[in-house]
């Protein structure tokens, strides 16, 4: 707007002469600006075409406008609305209603009545820049991932790869994310986390929902924090008899991030017994390389994937089995990996194409896929290329007997 002012609204019903609403509000406010809501009522009208006039021109064009309405003046500074509709092309020969909103605001004076003799100011104008919202208004630039909209994608672990998946996903438009982790934000982890400061000693399944439902209002986040292999306790609760379950009962699609060698083999178990299709993607230790693999159901597994290498069939990810590069930083329990978090984001990118190609065109995924990436060739860094293998199932497995 200007350097003045900042305003943020919606319209949220609009009503004809006789009170009936002509339509309403769809879309969730943002929880920041829920929080704040203020509701006024302003007049509309209807003109055929009314041309906004330069900025020097729009005191003398006041006249035209219709004020009137609620003067809200709860903050500073006080403001008053007035309402334009007019036709105009929303895109190419379709045509639609735009809408004008003069505000003006200022002291709460400035919109008294002056008694004759009295000196008065009037209040400042400025035109409120109007902006569509709707989900239908966000996801028309990308139609490709409209797909997402009723899909429920379940996501463990919220790392450096599990993280940035959740956000592109929401970003995307999925609809209903269930984000699992049992860890926590540190300052050491923000040079590869997404979320900065602001998340420190957050949990992490916690940090990503608060993200997520404020800057992409549309989407719910279901946080459940959990350490994956915990047996569940004798009343039943808490272990992953209890928790698992409903997770993959409810999703459309498994993400597994969690880097680890054995959760995937469990995961993947739980998604073979629900017919769900699942997404394992993990970085080498040195980082000059990974795999997101896309396992069916009725296709080969974890476990097919490392007969498939201990059989030459497919070539693991430059890097594999290499410890030169971990390191132990101070307060850390173990040792971790060096890699950036430019180098996973290829990664985390990998595996919401996956999910989107899948969820997209069910029945072309007949097969398990390997997606190896390569970031060195063993001499010097590369420009980032992706090797695809089939994974059909293995004997030596006998996951799908």
């Amino acid at each position: 707007m200007d350097d003045k002012i900042r305003f943020q609204g919606v319209v949220e019903e609009i009503k004809a002469k006789d009170g009936s609403v002509l339509a309403a509000r769809k879309f969730p406010l943002p929880p920041g600006l829920q929080l704040k809501k203020v509701t006024g009522i302003f007049p509309w009208r209807r003109v055929g075409r009314f041309a906004p006039p330069s900025p020097e021109g729009w005191r003398k064009a006041q006249g035209q406008l219709t004020f009137g309405g609620d003067v809200i003046n709860s903050g500073s500074p006080a403001i008053s609305m007035s309402v334009t509709v007019q036709s105009t092309e929303l895109s190419h020969r379709v045509d639609g209603d735009t809408w004008l909103f003069p505000l003006r605001y200022g002291p709460a004076k400035s919109f008294r009545s002056v008694k004759q003799g009295q000196r008065g100011t009037s209040p400042s104008m400025i035109i409120v820049p109007t902006l569509r919202a709707e989900a239908t208004d966000i996801g028309a630039r990308v139609p490709s991932v409209g797909i997402l909209k009723d899909k429920v994608v379940a996501i463990f672990g919220m790392g450096a790869i599990g993280a940035p998946v959740a956000i592109e996903l929401a970003r995307n438009g999925c609809s209903h994310l269930t984000v699992i982790d049992h860890d926590i934000v540190e300052p050491g982890n923000s040079i590869r986390w997404p979320l900065g400061a602001t998340a420190w000693g957050m949990r992490k399944t916690t940090a990503v929902k608060h993200h997520v439902e404020s800057e992409y209002p549309c989407v719910e986040v279901e946080a459940i924090h959990h350490t994956v292999g915990i047996a569940t306790a004798a009343d039943g609760n808490a272990g992953d008899h209890s928790v698992l379950p409903p997770i993959f009962g409810k999703a459309d699609i498994v993400i597994d991030a969690t880097a680890s060698s054995g959760i995937p083999r469990l995961l993947a178990d739980h998604c073979k017994s629900a017919g769900k299709p699942m997404i394992s993607l993990f970085g080498t230790l040195s980082l000059k390389g990974g795999v997101v693999a896309a396992y069916q159901p009725k296709s080969g597994c974890p476990t097919c994937r490392e007969f498939a290498y201990a059989k030459g069939l497919i070539e693991k990810a430059p890097g594999s089995g290499e410890v030169s590069a971990l390191n132990q930083p101070a307060g850390c329990a173990e040792l971790t990996f060096t890699g950036a978090s430019f180098d996973l984001h290829e990664l985390s990118l990998e595996a919401v194409r996956l999910t989107v190609q899948i969820l997209s065109q069910p029945a072309d995924f007949k097969e398990s896929l390997v997606h190896t990436l390569t970031l060195h060739d063993g001499i010097k860094r590369v420009p980032p290329s992706w090797r695809v293998d089939g994974l059909p199932p293995m004997k030596e497995c006998g996951c799908n007997p």
